[in-house]
């Protein structure tokens, strides 16, 4: 029987600079021929008329590493719903803002 050959470990090393971090609840995708664009942003006001994202970070990777982070993504989620059941969009009501200055 041959020999399955053994994954190497893999070593995270952090840059001198530190490790950038950022919060995102919006991501929207965009490609080449060769690339796949993530861009990662916040959402900053939703109104019926317009959305506004304060864009925070773009990532690119080659379409085989964006095959393999999908399965990957898609391995931790389903995962998570095992063990904490399905996950939903939330219920909301619409919200209304108000004017601060306007007597009530």
């Amino acid at each position: 029987m041959p020999e399955t050959p053994s994954q190497p470990k893999i070593e995270a090393v952090t840059s001198p600079d530190g490790v950038f971090s950022v919060y995102s609840n919006h991501a929207g995708l965009s490609g080449t021929m060769s690339d796949v664009r993530i861009m990662f942003g916040e959402l900053m006001d939703v109104t019926p008329e317009r959305v506004r994202v304060l864009q925070r970070v773009h990532v690119m990777v080659s379409w085989l590493q964006a095959k393999a982070m999908a399965r990957l993504l898609q391995d931790y989620v389903d995962s998570y719903e095992k063990l904490n059941g399905p996950l939903a969009p939330p219920k909301l009501e619409p919200v209304t803002p108000t004017d601060p200055f306007k007597p009530k």
